[in-house]
């Protein structure tokens, strides 16, 4: 069981690296209730990914690391949006739900990766329950770094000034890809996975305007 542990520290770890980037922006260091909305995020997506699982939720390997693949691309994208509508300007309210939605897709996919790893390592050994509290404390070890927040932020006051709201956007998008999931899960590389994933919504795609215009199957 050790290795669900060790994948679980892992993982949170690194969304721990991100949560410490998004909290050294001057807004949320400024201001408790957008860190407040920000960390609720992320405890709501390990919350809702547990429920997932615990229905059974467990999606093609392929097709969900393409639409995570996908989601994490989006920063990107978002990002330049911002730079050209600098002048954009959100109510409070919009700001915390914003962020509430940026902390749920930072680590929504690794929790649901997470949680189904477990659960099927303990299915192997017979031992579900074991293997899932050996994964919840790999996460309560991870994000335990989160107290150090206080003693951190005082030492970043030239990061403060530097970090944008695009710049912070591309970092995640970029370090998302670059740490690449649960790798226990896919096995294979990125191009291999995006281009099965890409198929596989292409075959569904099809198969539901054949069944709705009541066209003959066919193999494309």
């Amino acid at each position: 069981m050790l290795e669900i542990y060790f994948v679980a520290l892992r993982e949170s770890l690194q969304c721990v690296l991100l949560v410490y980037v998004v909290l050294s922006h001057k807004d949320l260091i400024q201001d408790s209730s957008l860190r407040f909305a920000f960390l609720s995020g992320i405890g709501f997506s390990i919350i809702i990914s547990s429920l997932l699982n615990l229905l059974g939720f467990a999606p093609d390997a392929s097709s969900w690391a393409t639409i995570r693949y996908f989601s994490e691309l989006a920063y990107g994208y978002v990002a330049v949006l911002i730079v050209f509508r600098r002048s954009m300007r959100f109510q409070d309210f919009l700001k915390r739900a914003l962020l509430f939605g940026f902390a749920v897709a930072i680590f929504f996919f690794e929790a649901q990766g997470i949680g189904f790893y477990a659960i099927d390592i303990g299915h192997m050994k017979e031992n579900v329950l074991l293997a899932v509290l050996t994964a919840l404390a790999g996460l309560v070890t991870g994000f335990s770094t989160i107290l150090f927040y206080n003693s951190y932020i005082r030492r970043l006051s030239a990061v403060q000034k530097a970090l944008s709201w695009p710049l912070l956007l591309v970092f995640t998008g970029a370090f998302k890809v670059a740490t690449g999931g649960l790798g226990e899960l896919t096995k294979q590389d990125l191009v291999t996975v995006l281009n099965r994933g890409i198929g596989n919504f292409l075959k569904t795609v099809v198969r539901f305007f054949q069944s709705t215009l009541l066209l003959d199957s066919h193999q494309f």
